[in-house]
């Protein structure tokens, strides 16, 4: 008997501890060195309007929950560029759109993924899909946005508690301006508001 509940006891302390393995909290700390953003306002096929930017540079921080290689990750990023170009089509009521602005986006965004290759390994690959929310200001737009975004990350874990990471992230964002009539003969109309970013992400990830 004495023998028999030692071994349970053994089966329960390992289950815990392999239980502990499989729930883990992470914050990841990283940087976007480089990035491609074009920002787009539409009215319709006769006037529309794009923004292009030089490449982006960007940062965010980031908190992880993992269990059972299924991962929920909240996202604060920033990342901001310089102007290059726009392309205009056609005109608005409301606004100047021959603006040159630099570009400049603030995000949060929650993500849910799992690993694709090497769950509970010093080496893993995960991806993830994610809805969010930011504020976009570049050419002739200042818009609050809805995204989707998706990220793939390649980790390696240098001890259980700190690793590193690199991979890339794409977002799209959308948005309304409301363009308004400047007399009773016209009426309102309504700019949807496109964003797309694309970066390369590098930084640590501290796990405890």
């Amino acid at each position: 008997m004495k023998t028999r509940n030692i071994l349970i006891g053994m089966a329960c302390l390992l289950s815990s501890v392999a239980a502990n393995a499989q729930k883990t909290t992470s914050i990841t700390i990283g940087v976007s060195p480089y990035g491609y953003a074009k920002s787009v306002a539409y009215l319709d096929s006769d006037n529309d309007f794009s923004y292009f930017y030089k490449p982006t540079i960007g940062a965010n921080f980031c908190i992880e929950r993992q269990g059972s290689g299924l991962s929920s990750l909240t996202e604060f990023s920033y990342y901001q560029g310089e102007f290059d170009k726009f392309e205009l089509n056609g005109e608005t009521m409301t606004y100047n759109m021959a603006r040159n602005e630099d570009f400049m986006q603030a995000a949060i965004t929650q993500y849910w993924g799992g690993t694709l290759a090497g769950k509970n390994k010093r080496v893993q690959l995960p991806m993830y899909f994610g809805i969010g929310c930011g504020y976009v200001k570049g050419g002739a737009i200042h818009n609050v946005t809805g995204d989707v975004a998706a990220k793939l990350r390649l980790k390696f874990y240098i001890s259980n508690h700190l690793g590193i990471y690199a991979g890339g992230t794409a977002r799209i964002g959308l948005g309304v301006k409301k363009d308004e009539a400047y007399n009773d003969a016209d009426k309102d109309k309504t700019l949807v508001v496109g964003n797309l970013l694309c970066t390369a992400d590098a930084g640590i990830i501290i796990s405890f």
